[in-house]
């Protein structure tokens, strides 16, 4: 704990509950699996459960991560796209469908258009 100490690691911690929000669904399963090690890491170090019930629940909530890989392993496969697709991804992909964009300009059409410079920067 030499750089930052006590302070520096909760806001880590902290900032991992609260910072960025989940914008992807693959972001969204790497917090899952994070909160979920970290939930593993409760109930093995919990005080007051004996160990038959610690064993029940790594067996339920290891259960619940391999049908989570299973379902992510599944959805890579049929559609790998979307699991890094975030809302600006899609807007971006269908603003004709959206009618964001106002019309489709060919390729004779925009190298018909007149070239332009950019202006120099304001002097302050």
């Amino acid at each position: 704990m030499a750089d930052g100490g006590w302070e520096g690691l909760t806001r880590r911690i902290i900032s991992f509950f609260q910072s960025q929000e989940v914008k992807t669904p693959l972001s969204f399963m790497f917090r899952v699996v994070l909160a979920f090690v970290a939930a593993l890491g409760l109930i093995l170090y919990a005080p007051g459960l004996t160990a038959s019930e610690k064993v029940t629940l790594v067996e339920f909530a290891s259960g619940i991560l391999i049908l989570l890989c299973i379902f992510v392993g599944l959805f890579a496969w049929f559609r790998p796209r979307n699991l890094v697709y975030g809302e600006s991804g899609h807007r971006a992909e269908r603003r004709m469908e959206y009618g964001t964009e106002r019309q489709v300009r060919t390729a004779a059409e925009v190298d018909a258009l007149r070239p332009m410079r950019n202006r120099p920067p304001l002097e302050p």
